[in-house]
């Protein structure tokens, strides 16, 4: 582990200092910038957001899941404050070769891919995509007055009448087990001909389809699921004009109901919980852990203001940070509670419209720059017209 040489960055770079030399981009919006070169070349970008003067909102790629986006142009889409990467994502292929092919591309520059949020995420009471497994994740109101960083995993069943249908996911093409898609996906289901579609419109089925790429009108559901799958449900009892409607819970352990959290974002791995460092942190011995990359994370202060960190990496003037450093670094700057986000190439931060660090993109990328994502963190004044 890297400890020892970040205790003595971590000697000077604390919020107080920190007040000092930044910048107030709005009222409750703080950004700072440190560059050091001992005891290794490290560059960090700091954002300090007090929920009460403004809002923080989480902002998918072109407003739907099947898509990608750049946090530059989320920020000009929305004139946002400020745009920080969001968690991480998928490219939903239906393959690993075919998505290894994805990530070669992206490697030589390639963007023009559709990226999906991984694990749960959830937007202005939609949800977008949900996780069977439990999982990190970041939850807050939009009043900003309860914010959670905890653990948890849903559960979704479609009902229609009497027949109860399981959901294995959201929102995602190609996922293993019955998918339901929403408005949110994006206009048209993936085309798929070994999958059979059953629309629901205003909660009644209407019709059922064979193949995908159904088109998703504003009051539809649609439930897909493999034919070779189809067998193992009472499918064949399905008739239209059969009133459905859909099931979900939300599993953690924190106080704040789930259905009072305006967002979700499943993310990993918890970085501090109540003041502590988990010992998986310290002790995991994978190179996700232990080796310097570009990081971006987020942490919740004693006064309840959020703190963003962006961490340059890869490059000649900046390493980048392991886990147990990024972990310590946030625990130094007074967080009590922090979870990692979307790193690497993810690792953006976007001020007044411009991008202030440098996105590496890929590991052993041949092109460094701004890498388009499925979802951002957006910070506006509560006074926004556009909101």
């Amino acid at each position: 582990m890297h400890i020892k040489p970040i205790i003595l960055l971590l000697s000077c770079l604390t919020l107080p200092c920190i007040a000092s030399s930044g910048k107030v981009l709005a009222p409750g919006v703080f950004y700072f910038h440190e560059q050091v070169q001992k005891p290794f070349p490290l560059s960090i970008h700091l954002l300090q957001v007090d929920p009460q003067q403004a809002e923080i909102l989480l902002e998918p790629s072109h407003g739907v899941c099947c898509g990608a986006e750049t946090p530059s142009s989320i920020a000009e889409r929305t004139n946002a404050i400020a745009v920080i990467n969001g968690g991480y994502f998928t490219f939903g292929q239906s393959s690993k070769l075919k998505d290894l092919f994805i990530k070669i591309l992206d490697c030589c520059g390639y963007d023009n891919y559709d990226a999906y949020p991984e694990w749960m995420m959830k937007v202005q009471d939609h949800w977008f995509s949900i996780s069977d497994t439990d999982t990190p994740l970041l939850a807050w109101t939009r009043d900003g007055k309860d914010v959670a960083i905890t653990t948890g995993k849903n559960e979704a069943f479609l009902m229609v009448e009497s027949l109860n249908l399981p959901i294995a996911d959201l929102n995602k093409p190609y996922a293993n087990g019955p998918i339901l898609y929403s408005p949110n996906y994006g206009q048209n289901t993936p085309k798929d001909d070994g999958v059979e579609e059953f629309i629901f419109r205003n909660g009644v089925l209407v019709d059922n389809n064979v193949g995908g790429g159904t088109h998703i009108h504003h009051d539809a559901i649609i439930y897909a699921i493999k034919e070779s799958d189809a067998k193992h449900y009472d499918l064949d009892s399905l008739e239209l004009g059969m009133q459905a409607s859909v099931i979900g819970t939300v599993y953690t352990s924190d106080p704040i109901a789930a259905k009072d959290w305006h967002f979700v974002r499943g993310t990993k791995p918890l970085l501090i919980r109540d003041g502590q460092i988990p010992e998986k942190i310290m002790t995991a011995t994978s190179s996700f852990y232990t080796k310097r990359h570009p990081r971006t994370a987020v942490g919740i202060l004693n006064d309840n203001s959020w703190l963003f960190i962006v961490v340059d990496g890869r490059n000649q003037h900046s390493d980048g940070l392991t886990l147990p450093e990024l972990a310590s670094l946030m625990l130094q700057l007074g967080c009590i509670q922090a979870v990692n986000l979307g790193g690497g190439g993810d690792s953006t931060m976007v001020i007044e419209g411009a991008v202030v660090n440098v996105p590496s993109g890929r590991q052993y990328s041949l092109v460094q720059k701004e890498r388009p994502l499925s979802d951002a963190f957006v910070i506006m004044p509560y006074s926004s017209p556009t909101q």
